[in-house]
């Protein structure tokens, strides 16, 4: 999934990002069936969050929320996510190729962000704040 920054601005305040891929396990049995998200920057790859375990044969949402950029430990910004990959990754321990054991129809990002107000106001002829 590579995220474009369309239609934030420049200067938002980035609250979280939530990463979400709607998935089904295929076989039963000793397979243990998981997807993680990543991100790589400059670098370093990082995984968002833990693994999330696929346990249901129907469709399930299956879904990390990340606050802070795990490479600073502060919050998001803007330019820290342009034209930047987020991957999703499917593993398994049991049988079979991880295609053969899951199936995954949506992935997409969900990006919780505000654009600061500023406040002008006269004091004494000046413009202050």
């Amino acid at each position: 999934m590579r995220y474009q920054r369309h239609g934030i601005p420049d200067g938002a305040v980035i609250n979280s990002i939530a990463l979400y891929a709607w998935a089904r396990k295929l076989v039963g049995g000793v397979t243990t069936v998981s997807i993680s998200f990543e991100w790589e920057y400059l670098g370093t790859t990082y995984q968002l969050g833990a693994d999330q375990e696929v346990s249901s044969f129907g469709y399930t949402e299956e879904t990390v929320t990340i606050s802070t950029n795990p490479a600073t430990g502060s919050a998001w910004t803007p330019d820290e996510l342009r034209d930047q990959a987020f991957d999703l990754v499917a593993s398994h321990a049991g049988f079979g190729l991880p295609t053969t054991v899951m199936r995954i129809t949506q992935a997409y990002i969900d990006i919780d962000y505000t654009i600061p107000t500023f406040t002008t106001r006269r004091s004494g002829g000046a413009l202050v704040g």
